[in-house]
């Protein structure tokens, strides 16, 4: 019988647990340059193989990978893969996935691409939803380069609501939400800032 049964995924989980910082540094950096090869084969228009890169990132991780603040990247680059190949219902489910991971509730590009999945499945109302939180974290910006259907799908909602304030340049939405610059491969490994 192959794989691990409950009792080994519990003990592996718990040497994850324990991680001297300079191991959970390391993880960090191969999870990164494994990302990073990802979004080069992205940006050549190579969604496949991206996803194949993406997907053993995530098989990097330690379980239960949702646990670690590297799933949220790792996830949010796979869902948006599958959104690029319209596969919407896979593209959904990791966004969905990395949204529960730490310090992903802050995360403007992952509500996008999830309220834009959800919106070509057919899911108006999630999706609106989904939108609109996108749209409150990082205001317009977040649908420069975007179909226009997104934005005029929370068009009510944007003139019910204020938009945020812009006091803290921390905060503001890069001009370009594309992976690439929400990506915490962008920087540097002595960085121990979260990237999203």
């Amino acid at each position: 019988m192959s794989g691990t049964g409950p009792l080994q995924s519990h003990l592996l989980g718990l040497q994850y647990t324990f991680m001297l910082p300079i191991e959970k540094q390391r993880l960090t950096q191969n999870i990164r340059q494994q990302c990073a090869r990802g979004y080069q084969l992205y940006d050549a228009g190579d969604f496949q193989g991206a996803l194949r890169l993406f997907y053993q990132a995530w098989l990097t991780l330690p379980k239960p990978q949702t646990d670690w603040a590297e799933a949220g990247w790792v996830l949010t680059a796979i869902g948006d893969t599958y959104f690029r190949l319209e596969r919407y219902r896979p593209g959904c489910e990791a966004l969905s996935s990395a949204l529960c991971c730490p310090n992903m509730d802050q995360a403007p590009f992952a509500y996008l691409r999830l309220g834009q999945c959800l919106w070509e499945l057919g899911g108006e109302e999630e999706a609106r939803t989904a939108l609109h939180e996108a749209y409150k974290l990082a205001q317009l910006d977040i649908f420069k380069g975007e179909d226009d259907k997104y934005q005029l799908a929370i068009s009510d909602l944007m003139a019910e609501a204020p938009a945020p304030e812009a006091s803290d340049p921390a905060t503001q939405s890069p001009t370009n939400p594309s992976p690439i610059s929400q990506s915490p491969i962008n920087q540097s490994p002595e960085s121990t800032e979260d990237p999203l």
